[in-house]
C-alpha cells in the first residue's frame, strides 16, 4: 500500500478464489511475489472489498492423503498438539461440534495440548479425531509425537506436509496452464469438504 492506495500487483499472481469454502489458491513467483506478499495483498484486497468481514486467518492446506499415511504408522502416541482456527464456514459434520463450541467459547483460536499416560492416546476420541479433521481441512494445524510400529520415535507436524504443486507458466502455454491450475484447484476443494473421512 502506497499513500493510502493499493498497488496493481494483478500481474504478479494468478489467483482463484473460492467464496463458499473459503480457499484460495495462488501462484507464488521467484522474483514477483512470495507466499507472504501475497498472503498480505490479499488481506488487503478483502479489507478494501469485504471489510465486514473483519480480521483474516489462514493456514495453508495441509497435504491430507500424507498426513494419514503419516499418522497409520504410528503405534503409540503420547503427545499431541492442536492449534486451532474456528472455521466461517463448513459442511462437514465430523468436527462441527467441536467448531461450534469453539465458537460458542468466543475465541479466535484455540490451543489443545494433549500428553498421555501409559499406553499412549486413543486416536478415535473425538478429542483427537476431530482437530485432527479440522486441520486436514485447513483450520488449524498440529504436532504429534509418539512411537512407531517399530518402537522408534516418531514426530509428525502437518505444517511440513503441505499441498502444492509446481506448475510452469508462460505466456505461450497459457491454456495448459490454466487447466492445470483449475484441476489442482478442485482437488484442493475436495480434500477441504472430505476432511473427515479420516480412514
Amino acid at each position: 500500500m502506497k499513500n493510502g492506495k493499493i498497488e496493481n500487483v494483478a500481474s504478479w499472481s494468478n489467483f482463484l478464489f473460492d467464496y463458499e469454502t473459503e480457499i484460495v489458491t495462488f501462484e507464488e513467483r521467484i522474483g514477483r511475489i512470495s507466499k507472504n506478499q501475497f498472503v498480505e495483498v490479499f488481506k488487503q484486497l478483502i479489507l478494501v472489498n469485504a471489510s465486514e468481514l473483519g480480521d483474516i486467518k489462514y493456514e495453508i492446506l495441509p497435504a491430507a492423503e500424507n498426513l494419514k499415511t503419516e499418522l497409520r504408522k504410528f503405534k503409540h502416541i503420547y503427545y499431541a498438539k492442536f492449534e486451532l482456527i474456528p472455521a466461517n464456514w463448513d459442511d462437514d459434520e465430523e468436527f462441527d461440534e467441536l467448531d461450534k463450541e469453539l465458537k460458542n467459547l468466543g475465541v479466535n483460536e484455540a490451543t489443545h495440548e494433549y500428553k498421555a499416560m501409559n499406553q499412549g492416546m486413543n486416536p478415535d476420541s473425538k478429542l483427537f479425531s476431530k482437530p485432527v479433521n479440522m486441520t486436514l481441512a485447513g483450520y488449524g494445524h498440529f504436532d504429534i509425537r509418539g512411537l512407531d510400529q517399530d518402537g522408534e520415535s516418531k514426530q509428525l507436524i502437518s505444517k511440513q506436509e503441505l499441498l502444492y504443486e509446481s506448475i510452469q507458466s508462460g505466456d505461450d502455454i497459457i491454456e495448459d496452464y490454466s487447466r492445470n491450475y483449475f484441476v489442482f484447484v478442485k482437488r484442493a476443494i475436495q480434500q477441504h469438504l472430505g476432511a473427515s473421512k479420516n480412514d
